[in-house]
């Protein structure tokens, strides 16, 4: 009110009170009545009744997942990967039971008919289940998102069976856009959401659930299918969405601390172990920029081809796409910018200016020798790099299966390496690094991870895993295996095992024996 003249403020106040006064009473022609928390039968009619005739009210029941029955809802979310969620029977047999619903809500029904009015059931309040991981301080908690998605969904195409189709459904529960398109042409809306737009994109959700429903039909509601229905539910299963991955996912939060000033940093980068400019080589890939992107990636990583094909991809598992759906496929989009922009690049390729007095040697051939000899050489340093064996690559090329990386991968990484001028001297092991020293300002040591681990069997003998690969990389007609392989683990290097080992000549069966459930292993 700040400037105004004291002469007109009566008039202020008299347009207030005709605009609170022109606010009708009645703000809503409908209403939705809650019934969990064990509200008897009777009471939720008496109420609902009183609605109907005295407010002449459009009038939605809740109904809750309580009225699958106790079994039912164990067994859905068990078979959905969900066992881990604690709740027992107690709210199944204190509130609204399937036997007292259905003929109240017919009863109901009935009676907004006679009056003209609308009646129908909003699925679902949610559903309590017990705080077991201490997520909020309280005994119980209420389960949303795609968990609650099956046992809703369920519900609603057994009410809707029940009246044969004739039901009006408004429903919650788990809608995202994975369903939204699915539950309006069955007939079961008006549809509320709130968990999906918690999780990453926010409220900009909306926009693609809008995308999706641009051309629904605008008709005045005309009953449930319940065709539809029913092949909502029966598509659960064997959809990845509903399902909880056998593995769990790995924390998409970032390990270091937040800045005061900056509090955008992409996840993605945070959790590659060289932190590269992933956002923008992504971007460049989607707009076919390869080269512009294999530019962005050699800045911090010399090795696209190998790390574009066979690196864990840590940055995926950071990855806000994995709150969605799944995660962007980096590591792939690493790979089409390398392949895409390996031929425009590498005539590009330029050592830094030399520095004078010094000169390195880095022995070892493989990933991480191949990286420092590169960096080394675009900083202007001189470079010798030291192999034992007759080419590079270290493990990947002598020990990793082809069928997981082929040759040419590898040998694009090393023209890399070598458009930076590093000198390579293949078949030359180094046994006295003294003797290097008197040559080289500095020796580099990346012999690699050669040394043989054991699986500590109390009898009889075991093969190392890494001997094993090589042997059947180099020459697998010459192994001996027998008809019966089994390995021990559950790592990637296993699972390379594994596979390489069906293609020996002779093997029948391959077994992987793992201490832990197929959940934590660690393979991808």
């Amino acid at each position: 009110m700040h400037g105004l003249d004291p002469a007109n403020l009566d008039r202020f106040q008299t347009v207030d009170e005709a605009f609170v006064k022109s606010i009708p009473a009645r703000v809503s022609s409908s209403i939705t009545e809650s019934t969990l928390h064990g509200c008897p039968p009777d009471e939720i009619e008496r109420i609902a009744t009183y609605l109907i005739t005295e407010k002449g009210l459009n009038t939605y029941i809740k109904c809750n997942p309580t009225l699958l029955g106790y079994e039912f809802a164990r067994k859905t979310l068990d078979s959905l990967g969900y066992d881990y969620i604690q709740f027992d029977d107690h709210h199944f047999l204190e509130d609204l039971q399937w036997a007292d619903a259905l003929p109240m809500l017919r009863r109901l029904q009935k009676l907004c008919g006679e009056r003209g009015l609308e009646f129908g059931v909003k699925i679902t309040n949610t559903f309590p289940v017990d705080v077991a991981a201490n997520e909020l301080p309280s005994e119980e908690m209420y389960m949303s998102g795609r968990a609650l998605y099956p046992l809703s969904l369920s519900l609603a195409s057994m009410l809707a069976k029940e009246f044969g189709g004739r039901l009006r459904i408004s429903y919650s529960g788990g809608a995202d856009a994975f369903s939204i398109r699915g539950l309006f042409e069955a007939g079961i809306w008006p549809i509320t959401m709130a968990t999906t737009v918690l999780k990453p994109g926010g409220y900009q959700r909306f926009s693609q659930i809008g995308q999706l429903l641009m051309d629904v039909p605008k008709d005045r509601w005309s009953g449930v299918s319940l065709d539809k229905a029913a092949a909502l539910v029966e598509a659960i299963p064997g959809g990845t969405h509903w399902t909880k991955p056998v593995k769990p996912i790995p924390s998409r939060k970032t390990d270091k601390k937040v800045p005061l000033l900056d509090c955008f940093q992409a996840p993605c980068r945070s959790g590659c172990p060289i932190e590269q400019d992933i956002p923008a080589y992504l971007m460049a890939v989607n707009a076919g920029r390869y080269k512009e992107a294999l530019e962005i990636i050699t800045r911090r990583n010399p090795l696209p081809f190998i790390t574009g094909t066979i690196c864990s991809h840590r940055c995926q598992d950071k990855c806000m796409r994995n709150a969605y759906d799944e995660s962007v496929y980096i590591r792939a989009q690493k790979l089409k910018a390398a392949q895409g922009g390996f031929d425009a690049l590498l005539p590009r390729m330029r050592a830094g200016s030399p520095v004078t007095g010094k000169r390195a040697a880095v022995v070892g051939g493989g990933p991480g020798g191949m990286s420092a000899a590169f960096f080394l050489a675009r900083a202007g340093v001189e470079v010798t790099l030291f192999e034992a064996k007759d080419a590079l690559g270290g493990i990947v090329r002598h020990v990793i299966p082809a069928f997981r990386i082929s040759h040419e991968a590898i040998d694009n990484d090393v023209k890399l390496m070598e458009s930076m001028g590093v000198k390579v001297q293949l078949n030359t092991p180094v046994f006295d690094v003294n003797a290097l020293l008197q040559n080289y300002t500095h020796v580099i040591l990346a012999t690699g991870a050669w040394q043989h681990g054991s699986a500590g069997l109390e009898y009889g003998e075991e093969m190392n895993v890494i001997s094993f690969l090589e042997r059947a990389k180099k020459a697998p007609e010459a192994l001996k295996l027998g008809e019966n392989v089994v390995v021990i683990g559950g790592g990637n290097t296993d699972m390379d095992a594994a596979r390489a080992a069906m293609r020996i000549p002779g093997v029948k069966k391959v077994s992987l024996v793992y201490r832990r459930t197929k959940r934590y292993m660690p393979a991808d």
